[in-house]
């Protein structure tokens, strides 16, 4: 169960990446802090400006998933 949510952040994460903004680091190939057009922030790691590695998502209403992220190979 708690892989299919992180499956399931993990896409919604992804559709956000696209209208993010890097606020701090190497949101490209690094670690980075990055802030979605909704007001969802993912501090972790990226990889070809997706999150993708250990992160934490923290959704606008406060809730938040700490796990492994993973960057979707399309």
């Amino acid at each position: 169960m708690q892989g299919l949510i992180a499956v399931l952040l993990g896409l919604i994460v992804l559709q956000g990446t696209v209208y993010a903004v890097c606020e701090v680091g190497d949101c490209q190939n690094g670690s980075g802090k990055s802030k979605d057009k909704d007001g969802g922030v993912y501090v972790g790691q990226f990889q070809s400006g997706s999150p993708h590695g250990a992160g934490m998502l923290i959704n606008p209403d406060g809730s938040a998933y700490k796990g492994q992220f993973l960057k979707e190979p399309w």
